[in-house]
Parts: C-alpha cells; structure tokens; sequence
C-alpha cells in the first residue's frame, strides 16, 4: 500500500471509525438450538454454504433471553467479522453479518460508526493478520491491536462508490462458485447412475456393492492395477523457478478431482528415471493436506507441460493398469471419483492431523465392471462437464486477480472513482 494520503483522504486508527468487538463464551448446554432469533456464529459456520461473503445462518441460533442470559450481543447487519485465535487466523478469512447476529469468543468483529460498513470490510480483506498477531502456544490478536491499524478513508461517498465496485466483483466471484458446485453436483449424479445403472440396462442383480447390470462384474483393484510410489525429492532442490522438472504434489490436487495450477513447484536436482512421469499418466494422493480427507484418495491426469518434465513426490502414487483389456484408465479415473470408494478411503484413512491412506488400501476397492466399449462411453458421460468445470475455475481465477487489483488501486487511491 502506498503510504501518501491522497488529497481529501484521511488516514486515522480504525478504533476512531469502528468498534471492535469480541465474543462470548458459548456453553456447551446452551447449543444445538436451531430456528432460534439470533444465530451464533463459530469459526466455523464461515464455511457454510451460502457463507462465503454473507454470513446469513449458523448451525446454533439463541432467543434474546439465552443473549441476556449470556451476556451477549446481537451484533447488527454490516459486522465484519473473522477469526481471532489459532491456524484460523492466518486463513484471513473476512465475512459481513447478513443478519444481525453473535459469535462466540473466537471470533472479532469490527462495527463500522463513522464510515461504510462495506468499505471497510474491504479494507479489512487486505489485511495480513500474521503480521499483526501477538507471540504464544496458539497465534491470536487482540482488540488492542486491531484498533490501532491506520485505515486510509476517502470521504463517504468516496467509500461508497468504491465499496459498490468492489462488491459487484464478489458477487461476480460467487455467481462462478455457485456454477462450479452445481457442475461438480451434476458430475456427482452422474456417477452415481452411471456407475450403477450403467447405460441401456433393464435387468439388474444384487452384489456385496450394490446393485448393478446383470452382466457386469465385480472385481478388486488388486487384480488389475498397481501403483507406484513417488520419490522423496531433497528439499534443497526445490524452487519456485521454472527448471526443467515440474514437481507434482498433494497440493496440486483439485477438491473436484483434477489439476491446480495455480500451485506450482519445481525441482532442479537430479532425478532418477523411474520417477519421470508421462502426459496422462494417472496419480493417485497417499497424503491429505485439506480437513476432512476432501482430497485423499483423489485422482488425478498428469497435465501437459510443454518443454518440462513431471515429477510426482512421495505422497503420490502412479496407477498402473495391469490388465488394459478388462479396465480403462478412463473408466478407472471416474470410479476414484465415486461416492462409495471416497467414502471408504476417508473411513480407512490413518493419522490424527495429517490423514494418510496407501496402496493397499485403495487397491483392496472393489470395483463394478461393464464392458470396454460401455467404460469408454460412461466415462466420456462423465467427462462431459468437465469443460465447463475448467471454464469456471479459469474465470474464478481473473476475478480473484482481479480484486486484488482492484483492492491496491481503489484503497489506496491510486486510482480514484468519480462519484
């Protein structure tokens, strides 16, 4: 951020424009209410669809007697609100109260008095809590703290202007994420006829699976696939420069299933020839690096690099499949995707911060088995949304960059509105 005040702005303590607020200790007796007057908002009901900007609901609601009996308050709509204490804090997430609402004392909020509740929640957004929190077992900041950040603020209806260009390219961001969960949701429903009902079946027999057509199989993975570990590349060695191996991790993995782009690694050492991989090889993740095992298990096709080598580290595993005439990797690559197979490795999955999965486990799946011709065309089925799945998170991308474009120049005034 620049530090000149451009001309007609101010630049005072946030404590001077806003109140900052903490929460209130929220007993486990008094939770688990729901439909209530006033929702109580935790950490993490941020998540909650629906949350992502505009906290509207929480899992736990409180009447106004629970309130008084608490000593809480309900907070009124245009709250900024986020994370005061642990991991959470440095995820920088910033969310307005879309109703009024409390929150527990986990949780800050800032009430805008003397200037735009959506400016300076915006503002908020370019805020790096790790620079701010105070030394301990578990990173927090306090309201002290949070008072005294400097705020740059053009007169008000300066702030409005700016707040309502900044939103429109939130509500331009969650129209792209609410298109890509409902092509992720319209992938899943396909899986789940396709890899059960198959295509043109009228007759259908009952298996330790479930259902499926009367003349399909059921084999184990074991019996047609191996997989191979990725190597423990040194440390040393890894670079955020382009070199000649592109180096694949947990990280690039999709939530969706697929390639991430956008977090890239690479390796300038010296690499043994097995571990080079091949456009479309198919990976598997051994290692979950998001809560809730989203990603373990996941599968994912080796892009291609043009001019780069891929690589993938130990925590990966390269399917191979051993018998080509009885399964296509194709056909392979959407049962990983599937419902019951997911379920089962997040439920066999080991380790308490860090889930793990291996080899074994995930060749112990049993899997249904059509025919070549009807595997290629279920997966080409399947595949089908995967284009528009691209094409929203390609957009998602440019209106991220976007904002944050916009949040240097429009904050800082380096580049003005009219009003």
């Amino acid at each position: 951020m620049q530090t000149d005040v451009p001309e007609g702005w101010e630049r005072k303590p946030l404590g001077t424009v806003a109140t900052i607020v903490g929460g209130t200790g929220f007993p486990t007796k008094h939770q688990g209410q729901t439909g209530a007057e006033f929702p109580f908002i935790k950490v993490s009901d941020m998540n909650l669809a629906g949350n992502e900007r505009t906290v509207t609901w929480s899992t736990n609601s409180v009447t106004q007697d629970t309130l008084k009996l608490l000593g809480a308050t309900a907070h009124p709509v245009g709250t900024t609100i986020f994370p005061k204490v642990g991991a959470a804090l440095l995820t920088n997430k910033r969310r307005l109260l879309g109703v009024p609402a409390t929150f527990d004392n986990n949780v800050m909020g800032v009430i805008a008095r003397h200037a735009d509740s959506d400016f300076v929640f915006h503002w908020t957004c370019t805020l790096d809590f790790a620079n701010h929190v105070q030394l301990g077992a578990l990173p927090s900041i306090n309201q002290a703290t949070v008072s005294s950040l400097p705020i740059l603020l053009p007169p008000l209806p300066e702030q409005r202007k700016i707040a309502a260009i900044l939103s429109s390219v939130d509500e331009a961001i969650q129209a792209t994420q609410a298109v890509i969960e409902q092509t992720r949701r319209g992938k899943e429903g396909l899986l789940q006829e396709l890899l059960t009902k198959g295509i043109g079946h009228t007759r259908f027999k009952k298996t330790p699976i479930g259902e499926i057509p009367e003349g399909w199989e059921i084999q184990e993975l074991s019996g047609l696939c191996s997989i191979a570990h990725g190597y423990a590349f040194k440390s040393e060695f890894f670079t955020d420069s382009r070199t000649e191996y592109h180096l694949l991790t947990p990280g690039n993995f999709s939530v969706n299933g697929g390639y991430q782009p956008h977090k890239n690694r690479f390796y300038s050492g010296e690499v043994p020839e097995e571990y080079v991989l091949d456009e479309g090889d198919l990976l598997v993740t051994m290692t979950d690096l998001t809560p809730g095992c989203q990603t373990l298990g996941l599968p994912m096709r080796v892009p291609a690099f043009p001019g780069f080598s891929a690589l993938h580290n130990q925590r990966l595993g390269r399917l191979t499949v051993d018998g080509p005439d009885k399964l296509s990797i194709e056909f392979l690559e959407c049962f990983l995707l599937s419902k019951p197979y997911r379920d089962r490795i997040k439920a066999t999955a080991s380790g308490s911060t860090v889930r793990h999965t291996s080899p074994t486990r995930i060749l112990a799946s049993s899997i249904p088995l059509p025919s070549k011709r009807e595997q290629q065309k279920i997966a080409s089925a399947i595949k089908a949304p995967d284009q528009s799945a691209v094409t929203g998170e390609t957009s998602l991308r440019q209106l991220r960059k976007l904002k944050q474009g916009l949040l240097q120049d429009l904050l800082t005034g380096k580049v003005r509105v009219s009003v």
